[in-house]
């Protein structure tokens, strides 16, 4: 949003945004601007036709964003702009609750589960986290995770007591010495030990933000590009899946990791 726009503008667009069509989000802050204002005023000031008027404000006002009063001319009036802004709130929010209650129910078919060998690449911190999460509430037996502080939370860390506390064997590979403490003290029940080489570097580049392997032969990396003046680090990973699959067996490879996970462990700390 561009910030040197006239504020009306910058009204239109975020109403836009928010599901109002042109007309809706014209019409509404010209009533905010001028109040009582008839449909020949609204025509004036706003991009609407006037013989859209009438269906454009009486569909606002029937949804509770603009006041009407009858006569000859109609007048209409707009109510105050924070209980616009809380009916939005509130109706989104519910839309949102709706809506995971709907993906909740969706049926999924589990590639992990099948056993069946695929790479899915994916975009975003949260798209990363999320995916890391759903591995790690899926690991039974054991898992490895690379952590470096640009991918780890206070949610990260529950996410890990909750598997360490249900039995799940638990490596983490750390470098930074603030991060060991951290998550010693935070994950008692991990085992925290120095990442193999090359994994320890994250000088230069696009580093490793993240490593996950777990017991359902299943390995994800998150890479993390460098921050600029111009830009925010992008994180970019990639998800493999099934025993056959050459993105997994190499990773498990690399960190030296059989299938009950032993192995990939350099010097061990508390």
């Amino acid at each position: 949003m561009d910030e040197s726009l006239p504020a009306d503008h910058r009204a239109r667009e975020l109403l836009a945004t928010l599901g109002f069509t042109d007309y809706e989000a014209a019409c509404l802050v010209a009533v905010m601007q001028h109040p009582g204002a008839s449909a020949a005023k609204i025509a004036r000031h706003s991009s609407l036709p006037r013989s859209r008027v009438y269906d454009v404000a009486d569909r606002l006002a029937s949804e509770g964003y603009l006041e009407v009063r009858e006569g000859d001319p109609k007048e209409y009036r707009a109510i105050a702009g924070e209980e616009i802004q809380a009916m939005l709130r509130d109706r989104y929010e519910t839309a949102v609750d709706d809506l995971g209650d709907a993906l909740s129910a969706v049926d999924e078919l589990d590639a992990i589960a099948d056993g069946s060998c695929s790479v899915w690449s994916f975009s975003g911190r949260r798209a990363s986290l999320s995916r890391s999460w759903e591995l790690i509430e899926g690991a039974e037996e054991w898992m490895w995770l690379l952590a470096r502080p640009n991918l780890l939370s206070e949610d990260c860390v529950d996410v890990l007591q909750r598997a360490t506390d249900r039995g799940v064997d638990l490596t983490l590979a750390v470098v930074d010495h603030d991060l060991r403490d951290w998550l010693g003290e935070s994950v008692p029940g991990a085992t925290i030990v120095d990442p193999p080489e090359p994994f320890g570097t994250a000088s230069g580049g696009p580093a490793l933000a993240r490593v996950l392997v777990t017991d359902q032969d299943a390995v994800l990396t998150v890479t993390r590009s460098q921050e600029t003046p111009a830009s925010s680090p992008q994180f970019v990973g990639c998800l493999g899946t099934g025993e056959e699959c050459g993105f997994v067996r190499t990773h498990r490879l690399l960190l030296g990791l059989d299938a009950t996970g032993s192995g990939g462990a350099g010097d061990t700390e508390a």
